[in-house]
């Protein structure tokens, strides 16, 4: 008989290869009636709404938040569903609840944004589009192409479609707002060619100032460089000046800063995790704040806090396990990996023919991304799990894992890309076949992972001393050359490439 874990699954494929929402909420509600959980009504009620069932909706998010009041994704879902049934009051009340538990999450923002545009607040749904895009602008082009995902944005498609109509018909009153939001829109519409100019031009009072530094910073943000992002960093200043407890903008600027030393995205991180403590992105960023400080003994005190409110969650979860291996306590971390392995990996390895078809290609392409993210996440949980046993000194059973994770790698399909990187999994269980003393086992994998692989020194020179320790001196002579070879070809390209722009 299957089980709701079985319904799940079928729903999620469904999702991922061909949105029938219908199919999807009868699975779903089998699901939730073999075994109600908050996940589960979570999804079924944004399925009945995008099955035009609003009240159904209704009845399942409140179902969700009842069974977890201060999860974020079910407040959303409550709020659309109050908003489907026109009680925008309502609706606002949970959009505001889900930012207030995580500030980091955009889709309450835009919906907020949304709710209010229905019930013609156009002030309130400027502000929270400026924030939601601050968050994450760059995915909503693309996501705006999709019909499907209009329920989750509509707020954004009236802003690219209606802002002149909404503009005339709102009057003069809320002329400042729409200023905004054509701003916005421009950028939506096309991000390369953001008018520089637009945001020294606006001249807003009072509660949109805030707004003129971070539509600077929209149109100008580009990750690639730590100075551009340094001076990206000074309209956000600007902003969080005006709005010292606006939360999204804290989190924007923690997140800009996020691989540099500046005191200001430890001071932010601070600032929102007091106000928002069981907000899980920001929960995160504090851990890895404070394992990238070394402060070890803080890193797990607030890492175990979370653990006590998400005890099977998947990153609290490898993060204790990550610092119990670094100060080698690894009975305990091994707990955390049999856990971590029983929740989020899977028992068998897809074959290359069940992660495609033969229909639309396009369907194919999604479905093989879905595939690979479930193989990734295995491989990965199994090499750690492999470590740890290999520092008890259960070989065999740190051997099993280290094949198992391979399997999972080898399910994997490369042809579509440029070159085939290289077999992870092969890579570690070399490395342990060697600080194990087994040095032909370490060199038949060598072998294999530099057969299968696109050219890279690090291998060569790996290899190199593996085969010098066999005493085939003339052997790690030609991998030494070769290492020489691939970094000089290397070089020799990046050159070419300089000197072409």
């Amino acid at each position: 008989m299957p089980t709701a874990d079985d319904f799940i699954r079928m729903a999620e494929r469904l999702d991922d290869r061909y949105s029938a929402y219908e199919e999807q909420a009868i699975l779903l509600s089998w699901a939730a009636e073999l075994a109600e959980s908050r996940e589960t009504l979570t999804h079924l009620a944004l399925c009945e709404l995008k099955c035009s069932r609003g009240a159904k909706a209704l009845e399942n998010a409140k179902r969700a938040v009842g069974i977890a009041p201060d999860n974020h994704e079910s407040l959303n879902a409550l709020g659309l569903a109050l908003a489907s049934q026109l009680d925008g009051k309502g609706a606002r009340k949970a959009f505001d609840r889900a930012i207030q538990v995580d500030p980091a999450e955009y889709a309450p923002y835009f919906n907020r944004a949304a709710g209010a545009f229905q019930f013609g607040d156009y002030e309130d749904a400027a502000e929270d589009f400026v924030r939601g895009i601050l968050l994450h602008g760059e995915i909503l082009e693309s996501r705006l192409r999709y019909t499907w995902m209009v329920l989750e944005l509509q707020g954004a498609d009236h802003l690219a479609k209606q802002v002149k109509k909404m503009k005339a018909e709102s009057g003069s009153k809320h002329a400042q707002a729409f200023l905004i939001l054509a701003l916005v829109g421009k950028y939506l519409q096309n991000p390369g060619k953001f008018p520089k100019g637009s945001g020294r031009r606006l001249r807003l009072p009072g509660r949109f100032a805030w707004t003129v530094p971070v539509i600077r910073f929209i149109a100008e943000r580009d990750w690639r460089t730590h100075q551009r992002n340094i001076r990206l960093c000074r309209y956000l200043d600007q902003a969080i000046k005006a709005k010292p407890d606006d939360s999204s903008l804290r989190w924007a600027r923690a997140e800009l800063l996020l691989h540099t030393n500046d005191k200001r995205r430890t001071e932010d991180i601070d600032w929102l995790a007091k106000k928002h403590p069981k907000a899980d992105k920001i929960r995160s960023s504090k851990v890895r704040l404070l394992m990238k400080d070394e402060d070890s003994t803080r890193a797990m005190a607030e890492n175990d806090r979370w653990l006590e409110d998400c005890p099977d969650d998947y990153e609290p979860l490898d993060n204790r396990a990550t610092m119990l291996m670094r100060q080698e306590k690894y009975v305990e971390a091994l707990e955390c990996y049999d856990r971590l392995v029983e929740l989020y990996a899977a028992d068998d390895v897809p074959s290359k023919k069940e992660s495609s078809d033969d229909d639309d290609e396009e369907e194919d392409d999604d479905e093989d991304y879905s595939v690979w993210d479930g193989l990734d996440t295995s491989m990965y949980l199994y090499l750690d799990r492999a470590e740890c046993l290999a520092k008890l000194g259960r070989v065999e059973d740190a051997e099993r894992d280290y094949g198992k994770a391979m399997q999972f790698h080898d399910a994997r399909d490369f042809s579509s890309l440029d070159h085939r990187l290289f077999n992870v999994a092969q890579l570690d269980r070399a490395r342990f076949y060697t600080e194990a003393g087994r040095l032909k086992d370490a060199l038949a994998d060598y072998d294999q992972c530099i057969a299968d692989s696109s050219p890279i020194p690090l291998l060569h020179e790996e290899r190199a001393e593996i085969r010098r320790k066999l005493g085939d001196e003339k052997g790690a002579e030609e991998d030494v050359r070769r290492s020489k070879e691939i970094t000089e070809e290397a070089d020799k390209k990046k050159k070419e490439a300089g000197g072409g722009n």
